[in-house]
């Protein structure tokens, strides 16, 4: 049965392998479960088995958050001033900061060069943010930057190293990299289903990518 974590009013929520984030209404952030790699960004990390909190805790020292998303074992969000910052596991960079050379940071870090997001994904040992830019990537032991054709995003998914984004014009776009974190691919595809036509959302999985067709509502 569904149990109520108790003392949250929550915007959003993500859940990853070992450990959940919400973000309060006030714009605070809390996690809750593992933090054998400092997923929970109160500045706790921990080799343990046992190092796990059953109880909500802020993470410290992160300016107010608009929007979140967690990988494997590491969480990112959006601030209000259209930053990201990140916390968790560092293995691949998914941190975002080439000259952090430790391998998890317990509290939040800034990604450097980034502004104006709008909106963030993650998934496995990779993240990808949206800004004015278009689309950038990092992690899988490559260092920010632009993925080529997603320039005119509007909502953006991703897993690994594979990226899917809803353009202005309601159609969806696909790179060809595999979701089982290795490289993003620069070069993208074409729609990811003949005959999709414009969708409202889309969402990346491990090995699928599923989209909501805005005409009927219907998912392929």
């Amino acid at each position: 049965a569904a149990v109520k974590v108790p003392g949250l009013r929550a915007t959003a929520v993500v859940t990853a392998s070992d450990h959940s984030c919400a973000v309060l209404e006030s714009g605070e952030v809390k996690c809750w479960g593992a933090y054998w790699y400092g997923q929970l960004g109160d500045g706790r990390t921990s080799d343990r088995g046992d190092a796990i909190s059953t109880t909500p805790v802020a993470v410290t020292g992160l300016p107010t958050a608009t929007a979140i998303a967690s990988g494997d074992a590491h969480t990112c969000v959006v601030t209000t001033a259209k930053e990201v910052w990140c916390w968790g596991v560092n293995w691949s960079g998914q941190l975002g900061d080439p000259a952090f050379t430790e391998r998890d940071s317990p509290t939040p870090r800034k990604v450097p060069g980034l502004s104006g997001v709008t909106s963030i994904t993650a998934g496995l040992h990779q993240t990808c943010a949206l800004n004015a830019d278009g689309v950038i990537c990092w992690g899988a032991n490559e260092t920010p930057a632009l993925v080529d054709g997603f320039a005119d995003a509007k909502v953006v998914s991703s897993y690994g190293g594979r990226v899917c984004a809803i353009l202005s014009d309601g159609t969806a776009k696909c790179n060809f990299g595999t979701s089982n974190g290795g490289d993003i691919d620069p070069e993208p595809g074409i729609d990811p289903a003949p005959g999709l036509g414009k969708v409202s959302a889309i969402s990346v999985g491990a090995d699928h990518t599923c989209a909501i067709i805005k005409s009927s509502g219907e998912i392929k």
